[in-house]
């Protein structure tokens, strides 16, 4: 099992690979801590939308989400505010969803 530290720096190392527009590489949800997840987040980071909401649903229960035409996703968390928004270089709306989905993640292993 990771420690907290350890599943943080994985999130924010997935993250990364996918603002930097990285191929895809099936071991990165598994790196990460968050295998049971590893085809919704392929196919977010392919440019899925209904991957993204899907994964949404799964791992952000009660967080709000709106996504532009433009490729920028924000999630925010109802009960109080707390927000994430992210934009795809790549243009792609699913890839920007992911990022915010990543980066709460990333937020809520520090308490956030």
């Amino acid at each position: 099992m990771m420690t907290d530290k350890t599943r943080k720096d994985a999130l924010t190392a997935l993250r990364d690979k996918v603002q930097d527009g990285h191929p895809w590489s099936d071991d990165w949800p598994v790196l990460a801590g968050i295998s049971k997840h590893g085809t919704l987040i392929r196919r977010s980071h392919h440019g899925d939308l209904n991957a993204a909401e899907a994964l949404h649903d799964a791992v952000l229960q009660g967080w709000f989400w709106e996504v532009s035409n433009v490729a920028t996703c924000e999630v925010e968390r109802v009960k109080d505010g707390v927000k994430f928004e992210a934009m795809s270089a790549m243009g792609m709306p699913a890839r920007a969803w992911l990022l915010a989905i990543l980066s709460a993640l990333i937020a809520m292993e520090d308490g956030a």
